[in-house]
């Protein structure tokens, strides 16, 4: 499960909060934002951060929650749930005749 919230939308740039359970009988998770820009008009890029994480009790451990973390992640970049917030079509120019 993951919450998306969009915190900035202009037509060059958007920040989006994303808030990932990874062990949602627990209620544990992690938040993090995504920062997307439309470099020069040449196209999107996206860039974020996962430096958050709490300290794990081994090397294998912190590999491990990461791991679980992407996979949670990946499966909330992957819905439909941003299609909506793309700038491209929010400030796109209506002609009408």
């Amino acid at each position: 499960m993951a919450t998306i919230k969009p915190k900035l939308i202009h037509s060059d740039a958007v920040s989006i909060s994303v808030h990932v359970m990874i062990e949602p009988n627990a209620a544990r998770g992690y938040e993090n934002r995504i920062q997307l820009y439309n470099k020069d008009g040449k196209g999107w890029v996206c860039h974020t951060d996962f430096s958050d994480m709490p300290p794990q009790e081994s090397f294998e451990d912190a590999i491990d929650r990461m791991s679980l973390y992407l996979d949670k992640y990946s499966k909330a970049l992957k819905s439909k749930d941003f299609k909506h917030l793309n700038p491209d079509k929010i400030f796109a120019t209506k002609h009408t005749r």
